[in-house]
C-alpha cells in the first residue's frame, strides 16, 4: 500500500492557496499519515460540488486523543487512526486532498462547522439531535460500546449500569457519555437509588490522573480509547467494565446544508461496498463497530430508531 505522509511545507504552500482562492484564514496544518489507497471512482468525483472540484481540497478538523480513532505518533506528531484512514480513503474516492486542523476542543469543533470556518469534522463526534440543529452529519462507526476505567481493585465490582447508582464517575467534558451517565443518574434516582454523580475532565489522560489520585474510582468512555489508556498505563489503570447503550452513531460532522453531505454519505457507503471501511475497522481491532450502511443526518437516528435506553439521544 501506497503511504501517504504530507510534510509541514507543502502545507503551509496549500494554506496560502486557501486564502487566496477561499478566502479562508490561515491554518497550522497536521501532518497526517495513512496506508489506505483507493482508485478515484469517476462516478463520485463528478457528483462532488464545483467550489471543492476548483480547490481540490478538504479543510477537515480534529481532536486528537488516544489510539485508535485519532492520535498523534510520539516520534514524527502525525496524525493516524480510524478517523484519518476512514476520511482519506473517502477523499481519494472523491480526488480531492485532505488538510487537518486541531480547533482544540470539541465544543470549538462543532463551532467552526456550524461557522462554515471547516469543510468537514471527524473527531469521534456523536449523532444527537441537539447537534442536528447546528450541523449535518454521516455515520461511519456503531458507538455502542464504552469503557470503565478504574484501579486494578474494583475490576468486577461493575457489571451493569444500576451498579454506578452512588458513585462519582468521571467523564470527557462536552462528551456524550456525560450525557449517558447523567441520563442514568435520572434511573438510578427512580429506582429509589442514590444519583451518579458526574464529574467532567477536559481529557481522558485527565480522566486517568483522578483515579490515580482517587478523586473518582471511574472514568467512563469510548471503549476503544480507554482500552488504550489503560494499555498505555503500565498497570496504573485497567479496563474495569465494558457497558453497552443502543442508538448511539459516531459521524463524519458538516456545516449545515452542506452540498457535501449526500456524496460524502454515498462515498462511505462505497468504501462499505468495496470493503475497504471493514478492511479499517479491521486493521485498528474495533470491527465491533461496523455499520451496514452510512446516513446522513435525522436519517441515521431515524434508520435504527436510534435510543439510548428508550430516550432519544440529547
Amino acid at each position: 500500500m501506497k503511504r501517504e505522509v504530507f510534510c509541514a511545507g507543502v502545507l503551509m504552500v496549500l494554506g496560502l492557496f486557501l486564502v487566496q482562492n477561499l478566502g479562508r484564514k490561515a491554518e497550522n496544518f497536521i501532518p497526517y499519515q495513512t496506508d489506505i489507497s483507493v482508485p478515484t471512482a469517476q462516478d463520485l468525483q463528478q457528483r462532488v460540488p464545483a467550489e471543492y472540484r476548483r480547490s481540490g481540497a478538504l479543510l477537515v478538523a480534529t481532536h486528537p486523543t488516544t489510539p485508535p480513532t485519532v492520535f498523534l505518533t510520539p516520534d514524527t506528531m502525525q496524525l493516524q487512526g480510524r478517523e484519518i484512514d476512514i476520511m482519506a480513503a473517502v477523499a481519494q474516492l472523491l480526488g480531492l486532498k485532505l488538510y487537518w486542523v486541531n480547533p482544540g476542543s470539541l465544543g470549538s469543533t462543532v463551532l467552526g462547522l456550524a461557522s462554515h470556518r471547516y469543510d468537514i469534522a471527524l473527531a469521534n463526534l456523536n449523532v444527537t439531535e441537539t447537534r442536528l440543529k447546528k450541523i449535518d452529519f454521516v455515520s461511519y462507526f456503531d458507538d455502542k460500546r464504552l469503557g470503565l476505567l478504574g484501579l486494578a481493585a474494583t475490576q468486577g465490582q461493575v457489571t451493569q449500569w444500576h451498579d454506578l447508582c452512588g458513585l462519582t464517575i468521571g467523564a470527557g467534558s462536552g462528551t456524550e457519555n456525560a450525557t449517558v451517565l447523567q441520563n442514568h443518574s435520572r434511573d438510578c434516582k427512580q429506582t429509589g437509588a442514590a444519583p451518579i454523580t458526574v464529574m467532567l475532565f477536559p481529557s481522558r489522560p485527565a480522566g486517568v490522573q483522578a483515579i490515580i489520585s482517587g478523586r473518582v474510582p471511574y472514568f467512563l468512555g469510548p471503549y476503544e480509547g480507554v482500552k488504550a489508556m489503560a494499555q498505555g498505563s503500565h498497570g496504573q489503570v485497567v479496563l474495569t467494565a465494558t457497558l453497552d447503550r443502543h442508538g448511539s452513531y459516531v459521524g463524519m460532522g458538516l456545516p449545515r446544508q452542506s452540498s457535501l453531505t449526500p456524496v460524502i454519505t454515498d462515498a462511505v457507503n462505497r468504501l462499505i461496498e468495496l470493503g475497504i471501511y471493514q478492511k479499517i475497522l479491521g486493521k485498528w481491532d474495533i470491527s465491533y463497530g461496523a455499520i451496514g450502511k452510512s446516513y446522513s443526518n435525522m436519517d441515521i437516528l431515524n434508520s435504527v430508531s436510534a435510543q439510548n435506553d428508550g430516550r432519544v439521544i440529547q
